[in-house]
């Protein structure tokens, strides 16, 4: 099979694998060219050189990001950027028009991340500009996040936090209230962390209902730890805390939920320092970052051992890896994504991913592609192509 016809099946084969919003987005991957991409003949055939692009073309919104694919892979979700402002769609990945959910003009409130809960149902997070003032001690201007759940079709929207009632008004001062740490596999909970009440700091994570907004505790706050973070069993595994000297504490316990423990402490500047990630399925394997080489990168420690030391796992030579695990449909962490020039991207050291990366590339030569993300049937992907 020569290159042509190669490159020809494996687009088919993309095309399979990839959710892309709209048409003219397709025809970028089909049909894009980049400079020096052009075959003999080709700037001939097109006639004179384009006029550069004005500077407000590379100051605008991407045309699309945030893209998500629901866990059966047949439809997905995105934000789509337009000089108004922006919308969250929904499409079926077979085709067909674009269903807006909400929308803003990015000055009342913006958009942060949206995920699916299940086949039906969306959790996204919002910011917005505000103030707080408080009685005797003035006011001062805060960023606050709300967590909202909104069905594919656009119906039963609702702030997941509740704004009143006998269950808010303990969490009035909660500015930040979408940090999610966990989708539970029932597809009707998400665990979410915030304050136990106004009267503590220290965060507690409550379960929490995506229709109905009911929440429960699912694991109590202790004192001084302000983060937590869970296993592919979604038991609460590490926590991170503060001491009353301003050092970072790490603690871990075992995979049954017993035997916390402090491993590691360190101040804002100590170069020693480690930032936990998360799990895949080894419930003792815990990812890390850490520096190697004046770059941050990706560790893995054996929680299990009181004396294990950090083991690298993925480094790179000019970029420093600091991004979010990336995992597979079972839950193992195949990668790393995160921001590299303005850009999302993604690298990997899981062998399948690696081969599915190589065979993008060689199929959309000159270009920046990546798997940008995935449906938890394992079988459906979204790529994209610049």
């Amino acid at each position: 099979m020569d290159s042509a016809m190669r490159r020809r099946a494996l687009l088919k084969r993309t095309a399979q694998w990839a959710a892309l919003a709209l048409p003219s987005m397709h025809l970028a991957i089909a049909q894009g060219t980049h400079e020096g991409d052009e075959e003999p003949g080709e700037t001939e055939m097109r006639g004179p050189a384009r006029a550069p692009l004005p500077l407000k073309s590379f100051s605008r919104r991407p045309l699309m990001e945030r893209l998500a694919l629901a866990p059966d892979g047949k439809r997905f979700a995105a934000l789509v950027n337009a000089e108004a402002g922006t919308m969250l769609i929904v499409r079926s990945t077979t085709g067909g028009t674009p269903q807006a959910l909400m929308s803003t003009d990015n000055l009342e409130f913006m958009f942060s991340w949206i995920r699916w809960v299940n086949n039906d149902r969306l959790v996204l997070g919002l910011r917005y500009p505000s103030r707080r003032e408080e009685r005797f001690l003035g006011s001062w201007a805060t960023m606050e996040t709300r967590l909202v759940a909104i069905n594919a079709d656009g119906s039963n929207p609702i702030n997941l936090v509740k704004p009143r009632g006998a269950a808010a008004k303990d969490l009035r001062w909660a500015q930040v209230q979408d940090e999610v740490l966990d989708f539970l596999p029932d597809g009707k909970h998400v665990l979410l962390q915030l304050p136990s009440n106004d009267r503590n700091v220290d965060t507690a994570v409550f379960k929490v209902h995506v229709d109905t907004a009911e929440r429960s505790t699912y694991f109590t706050a202790r004192d001084r730890i302000y983060d937590w973070v869970t296993d592919a069993s979604h038991q609460i595994r590490v926590g991170l805390g503060r001491t009353e000297q301003g050092s970072t504490t790490i603690w871990v316990c075992d995979a049954d939920g017993s035997n916390w423990r402090k491993i590691s402490e360190y101040g804002a500047f100590d170069r020693a320092r480690l930032s936990p990630m998360g799990f895949g399925l080894d419930p003792n394997q815990l990812y890390v970052q850490a520096l190697h080489e004046g770059l941050t990168a990706v560790f893995t420690l054996d929680i299990s051992k009181a004396d294990s030391q950090p083991v690298l796992k993925l480094a790179h030579p000019r970029y420093s890896l600091d991004g979010a695990l990336i995992h597979d449909e079972r839950g193992e962490a195949v990668g790393v994504r995160n921001a590299v020039l303005g850009e999302t991207a993604s690298f990997y050291w899981d062998a399948r991913y690696k081969a599915w990366q190589k065979e993008i590339d060689e199929a959309l030569p000159k270009r920046f592609n990546q798997l940008y993300a995935g449906a938890r049937n394992g079988q459906d992907f979204v790529v994209t192509s610049e």
